[in-house]
């Protein structure tokens, strides 16, 4: 908080700063948050001085299809020497997907198995049922997915949602194996 009030002090006056802040307080988008119709990621500090945690949940909610996530740290604006930076650019990333054209070379190099284990994930099934439906064990799955992961350069907790997304976003034209 310290680092933000002098952020404030510094780049505006302060009757400049309070009528931002009057105004801000008094913004209501939840109407218009309703409307909103493209993909829409929400991040927030669960710690956050400055707007609180439940706020972004608010939003998230207001927004069809918004995806949130909570991130471990007090500051409103996130700092990058912080562990929570890590954990937002991770879900940016993912959010946001390779350049065009990436995901289309990336899903070349896949084996077949690799790419039916990929589409099985975007369509939202699980360890257990990729396996069921594909006659494999649950490990010879998360052996694929660890491959799969490792191909698309994608770790941690977003994994599995970055390569379901990248997928995704290239089922019009469908990958060769390479």
């Amino acid at each position: 908080m310290r680092w933000f009030d002098e952020l404030q002090r510094v780049t505006t006056e302060p009757e400049t700063a309070v009528r931002i802040r009057h105004a801000r307080n008094r913004d209501d988008v939840t109407r218009e948050a309703t409307q909103v119709a493209s993909p829409t990621l929400v991040l927030h500090a669960r710690g956050d001085a400055l707007v609180p945690f439940s706020e972004g949940r608010l939003l998230a909610t207001l927004v069809p299809q918004a995806r949130f996530v909570g991130l471990e740290s007090r500051n409103h604006i996130l700092l990058a020497d912080e562990p929570a930076w890590a954990q937002f650019r991770a879900e940016l990333r993912a959010f946001l997907g390779p350049p065009d054209g990436a995901a289309a070379d990336e899903l070349r190099e896949m084996s077949g198995r690799e790419l039916e284990v990929l589409a099985l994930v975007a369509e939202g099934l699980s360890n257990e049922e990729i396996a069921a439906r594909l006659y494999l064990s649950v490990r010879t799955v998360e052996r694929h997915l660890s491959n799969i992961y490792a191909k698309l350069r994608v770790s941690g907790k977003a994994a599995r949602a970055a390569a379901a997304a990248r997928f995704s976003r290239t089922r019009g034209q469908p990958p060769v194996p390479g």
